[in-house]
């Protein structure tokens, strides 16, 4: 046993692993979640809200909310949740002769407070941090708790409301020939007719109704 062990290629086979790597900043996830949202409220618009009839309060509802999230998740990826700053005028050295090593951040050169983390993804100390959330590319801490909560709400009202929406209208299509006056709320039908087909309706339907699901789960 000890003789095969000492041998190289069985020593590290057996120590050897697969290193981990590193997460850093990036826009991707940010990029398909906003792809998502935008198609699917460019198909509510153009698709399927253009059938709905005499419903003015929920598309303007539906749209409100989705302007609400989207100015919500600007602010929150853009939001300071609460960097530890680097004391002015004083170097780490100084700062080394003054206080214990362990209250200390070598990677931000910044004292640390009991409910401070270091972030491995954006490589800075954040007061009280949460996690940091790949949907927002930002840390979640004290300074943008409460808007990034607010958020979640919203995103959730959000998707639900839709879910709920085109699958309670899910025979929309047979509004196509109903008559078109002051009193009927109507969004412009602005494509070719065979988008409005039942075929391509009932598709878009189940298209919005996935694309919710897929983001009501991870709550519930």
């Amino acid at each position: 046993m000890y003789q095969d062990l000492a041998e190289p290629s069985k020593f590290n086979c057996l120590m050897l692993s697969t290193p981990l790597m590193k997460i850093r900043q990036n826009l991707n996830t940010v990029f398909v979640m906003w792809l998502t949202m935008f198609l699917v409220e460019a198909i509510l618009l153009l698709i399927i809200f253009p059938l709905y009839f005499d419903q003015e309060k929920t598309i303007l509802a539906c749209v409100s909310i989705f302007c609400l999230t989207l100015l919500l998740h600007i602010v929150t990826m853009c939001m300071d949740p609460g960097y530890l700053k680097k004391p002015k005028d004083v170097t780490f050295m100084k700062i080394l002769e003054e206080f214990d090593p362990v209250l200390l951040c070598p990677d931000c050169e910044v004292i640390r407070t009991e409910k401070s983390r270091h972030c491995s993804v954006c490589n800075r100390c954040v007061e009280r941090f949460d996690h940091h959330c790949p949907w927002i590319n930002n840390c979640v801490g004290t300074n943008n708790h409460g808007i990034f909560s607010i958020f979640l709400t919203s995103m959730e009202t959000l998707v639900i409301m839709i879910f709920i929406v085109v699958l309670v209208n899910m025979e929309c299509h047979l509004n196509i020939h109903l008559p078109r006056n002051e009193n009927n709320f109507f969004v412009p039908m602005l494509l070719p007719a065979w988008f409005y087909s039942e075929e391509v309706i009932i598709a878009a339907i189940y298209f919005c109704a996935a694309v919710c699901g897929f983001f009501i789960l991870p709550v519930t």
